[in-house]
């Protein structure tokens, strides 16, 4: 008995249903660039903040960078991935029409 490959095509993607997986990637891939990211910030803003207060410049305080990087980021993240989604769906859509799909073998 030959091992014979079943070919399947991919000729339409649900639209709603990409962006919705692309958001939900974005938020969790942002959810950990975040806390990357803001626990750096942190570090740094500490550092600096003792150099700048004679100045009398004020940075941001940590309760504000935490807010940025941990809700406000992973959020923008979300809304721009399924922005992402929508319109990548949308370009498939077309552009499957014309090479017929893409071919997956199981």
């Amino acid at each position: 008995m030959e091992n014979q490959l079943e070919q399947v095509r991919i000729k339409k993607v649900g639209v709603i249903s990409l962006a919705n997986t692309l958001a939900l990637s974005s938020l969790f891939i942002a959810l950990v660039l975040g806390i990357i990211i803001g626990l750096m910030a942190m570090v740094s803003i500490s550092s600096f903040s003792s150099t700048l207060s004679p100045l009398g410049v004020k940075g941001p305080t940590k309760g504000q960078i935490a807010l940025i990087f941990f809700l406000i980021f992973p959020v923008i993240a979300a809304v721009i991935g399924f922005i992402q989604g929508i319109i990548i769906g949308l370009f498939y859509n077309l552009s499957s029409k014309m090479t017929k799909g893409i071919s997956l073998y199981s």
